[in-house]
């Protein structure tokens, strides 16, 4: 297990450069919201350790595992994942068998939202249809009354 000690070590970083760093990942806490998928919040993790310069696959695995739900974390931490890779497949599997995945894509959305606008589309034309059915329904009973004939 890569402790700060070590890590420090490993990178060559100065007292002061550790301080920085540690305080930075102390005060950047990433855990899975409820709607996140495991490939969103992996994807999520990763970046946040490209962008601290953590190329060390051991803590970014760390972080990922740490901020699972806890239903999800709980499997992966017993698959004893050693790859970041091993540690998503174990979360994913958890996932999908448990459902716990409950969010729609952009494109799923996207399409919802198109689905939803053609059916108010069609209501709008079929009431259209509708009024004009009245107007013209109207105007006969107006002509037959005033004894004039329409078309």
């Amino acid at each position: 297990m890569m402790n700060w000690f070590n890590m420090s070590a490993r990178y060559g970083l100065t007292p002061t450069q550790r301080f920085q760093l540690r305080t930075e990942l102390a005060t950047i806490h990433v855990t899975q919201g409820q709607n996140d998928t495991v490939d969103n919040f992996a994807e999520r993790v990763e970046q946040l350790c490209n962008k601290l310069d953590m190329d060390d696959e051991e803590v970014t695995t760390h972080r990922f595992i740490q901020g699972l739900r806890t239903n999800i974390k709980q499997h992966v931490i017993r698959s004893t994942p050693k790859t970041m890779s091993e540690a998503v497949s174990a979360a994913k599997a958890e996932e999908g068998a448990t459902g716990t995945s409950k969010v729609q894509t952009t494109s799923n959305v996207e399409e919802a939202v198109r689905e939803v606008r053609g059916e108010v589309r069609k209501l709008s034309e079929a009431i259209g249809r509708i009024a004009v059915t009245d107007e013209v329904a109207a105007l006969r009973a107006q002509s037959s009354s005033q004894g004039l004939q329409m078309l």
